[in-house]
């Protein structure tokens, strides 16, 4: 029976492979495992929150962080694997009828392109080019859907891996068990409190409106309200909107 892996421990994962490669000096690598352990709960998850929202701009956080979704490690047939967005030039030749998302297909297409255009990089597929490296963190992180697993993060990884003459790779693969609920993050709700500061009327209307629609989907959204609408808040008159909001999504949740 394939073991289950906590979901902290896939954002663990994530923030390390990505942080080496934001900071690739060997100073930085050697401690980057154990800084990242050392994290509270919390830390990984605002740290994965600002990484995929701010600097990626991804729904690696929202992903992770349903917990619908149970995780496990394991190896992968690559022909099983379904590529995702990456970039409008890549997406172009990943999306064709030719490769049509397969993985296998699109390393072949890569081979025969590096070949015809050793000096040059007319399609911009260059960031596929074959470097001699190691590749330090080469775990991926994939989302079952149906019969086929969806590329969420590790393109480079995946097709470096593949170049290298490997069919399989192994995997976090997240697989939906139940419904349930994303984190949305703190910084969604510190920015909703501070468009609800500056708005008028109507825009104070319009968040009061999305703020209770967002703690009702996910399963951060009280908490955060509790800290960034309340506990964190001088003004008594926003203290007293935050206590509302609460109150209004618990009759809701409760009726």
């Amino acid at each position: 029976m394939t073991k289950t892996i906590p979901a902290i421990e896939i954002a663990k994962a994530y923030l390390i492979a990505e942080l080496s490669k934001i900071f690739p000096g060997d100073d930085f690598r050697n401690g980057l495992e154990d800084n990242i352990g050392k994290l509270s709960e919390q830390d990984v998850w605002r740290l994965l929150e600002a990484l995929s929202f701010t600097y990626r701009l991804n729904g690696v956080f929202w992903s992770i962080s349903d917990d619908s979704y149970v995780w496990s490690k394991e190896e992968v047939s690559c022909d099983n694997l379904i590529l995702t967005g990456m970039n409008p030039q890549v997406d172009k030749v990943t999306h064709s009828e030719t490769i049509q998302n397969n993985p296998l297909k699109f390393r072949d297409y890569l081979i025969t392109y590096f070949k015809k255009f050793p000096d040059s990089d007319p399609e911009g597929l260059g960031q596929f080019r074959p470097k001699g490296k190691v590749i330090k963190y080469p775990t991926i992180i994939l989302i079952a859907k149906d019969e086929k697993l969806l590329l969420l993060d590790g393109s480079n990884r995946l097709m470096a891996h593949l170049l290298n003459g490997n069919n399989t790779i192994n995997a976090y693969v997240g697989r939906k068990v139940k419904e349930g609920k994303m984190k949305l993050g703190d910084s969604t709700f510190w920015l909703l409190r501070h468009v609800y500061e500056k708005g008028d009327e109507t825009i104070k209307q319009s968040v009061l409106t999305v703020i209770k629609e967002l703690v009702n989907v996910s399963s951060d959204g009280k908490d955060a309200v509790e800290t960034y609408w309340i506990s964190h808040v001088k003004d008594e008159k926003l203290k007293k909107v935050g206590k509302q909001i609460l109150l209004e999504v618990g009759k809701t949740s409760n009726s």
